[in-house]
């Protein structure tokens, strides 16, 4: 069936997504300092391994070799860029491992529990996909504050505030 080969296909290909997003946040700390040598080489290094990828593995994976080149392309990229950023600006040029586990961890939590609600209830369609993806954001949320994101705190806070729920206090009787 060609739907359930182009949906096999694109959930490999959303793998990438993950890679790609980092490059587009790592690669301006380079290009703001005029460096375009370095995110063009983790680029041809990316790319390089996308090919080998590809080529090892078309005959046992077939068209999903593609799409797993594509991941590993993308995430060697991101990962050279952030290894070189780190080394030539410091920690606090990039996220570290810690917080990278975090958002992991909260995107983990809301990935698996989107699969298993499609899995129980069948493709969601309509209201049910808004509800679905509202529901799975809050989740995400949720797991990222009580895994300690900044982030998620400063969100948290600043809705408080937006809806006037912070800062009050009761007067003392009397």
């Amino acid at each position: 069936d060609g739907v359930a080969v182009t949906a096999e296909a694109l959930r490999w290909y959303a793998l990438a997504v993950v890679g790609y997003a980092g490059i587009k946040a790592s690669a301006p700390l380079f290009l703001a300092r005029g460096d375009t040598r370095t995110p063009m080489l983790c680029s041809l290094a990316g790319i390089a391994a996308n090919l080998a990828v590809a080529l090892l593995a078309i005959e046992s994976l077939g068209y999903r070799a593609l799409a797993l080149a594509v991941v590993v392309g993308t995430a060697l990229n991101f990962l050279l860029l952030r290894a070189v950023g780190r080394a030539r600006y410091g920690a606090s040029s990039s996220p570290g491992p810690a917080y990278v586990a975090r958002v992991g961890g909260g995107a983990a939590l809301m990935g698996g529990a989107g699969w298993g609600l499609c899995r129980l209830l069948g493709p969601p369609g309509g209201l049910l996909t808004l509800a679905l993806c509202v529901g799975l954001a809050g989740l995400y949320f949720l797991a990222t504050a009580l895994l300690g994101l900044p982030e998620a705190r400063t969100v948290a806070g600043r809705a408080a505030a937006r809806l006037g729920l912070q800062g009050r206090r009761q007067s003392p009787p009397g």
